[in-house]
């Protein structure tokens, strides 16, 4: 029987409408914590968008069993939206395995700010490269991948179609593991922002025992 795995991005977010802007300052326009950021306006609109199209591909007769959502505030309000749009109530898992990358006591500084304001730890993150370096109480890629990798084991066993909500480093986390894309790529794709917000991705096997392949289908 046909299985399937979805990929949802969750919606926008203050942080990505000033991520994607010119960052002149030391510290990105956002304060206090970054799991309990919430969604835009407009935000919530891709989201039920996305979650009316999960909807018509994932019916009463082929439901979603299973949705797995982060530890992050946006992740668990997306999935609402989404949940909302169904005909049936999907189980609803947190793993914060799925979390995105954290960026320890960097995370609300810009490139400039760190430059600028930690000097040494400038020098090591060139020193060591954007993959490798860990800064301050966070983590570097090859961690990310190790747990995310970890995770997207665990809940390929679990049976009937899946849907994981992310944030969208882990999102291309994921399309690495099935897909076979380059560290440098999930790095570059990150930077530039390649996958907008409520970006969907699917994924199918006919056994547990046969590996995911992508489905041609990618709705914005």
């Amino acid at each position: 029987m046909t299985e399937y795995l979805a990929l949802v991005r969750h919606g926008e977010t203050l942080p990505n409408v000033l991520v994607e802007k010119q960052a002149d300052g030391l510290f990105y326009e956002v304060s206090g914590s970054d799991e309990t950021v919430t969604l835009t306006e407009f935000g919530v609109q891709q989201i039920v968008n996305a979650g009316k199209w999960l909807a018509k591909l994932f019916t009463k007769d082929n439901p979603i069993a299973r949705i797995v959502v982060t530890g992050y505030k946006r992740t668990h309000q997306s999935a609402d939206h989404i949940d909302a749009q169904l005909p049936y109530q999907p189980e609803r898992v947190e793993d914060r395995r799925f979390d995105k990358r954290s960026y320890g006591d960097f995370w609300n500084i810009t490139y400039r700010g760190v430059q600028e304001l930690h000097p040494e730890e400038y020098a090591r993150f060139l020193a060591e490269g954007p993959l490798n370096y860990i800064p301050p109480g966070g983590e570097n890629y090859p961690q990310l991948f190790a747990r995310v990798s970890e995770g997207l084991a665990d809940v390929s066993k679990s049976p009937g179609n899946k849907l994981i909500v992310c944030h969208l480093v882990v999102f291309l986390a994921i399309q690495r593991e099935l897909e076979g894309h380059e560290d440098e790529q999930v790095h570059a794709n990150y930077e530039a922002s390649a996958l907008p917000n409520a970006h969907m991705r699917i994924y199918k096997r006919e056994s547990p025992s046969e590996p995911w392949q992508p489905v041609d289908v990618v709705c914005e």
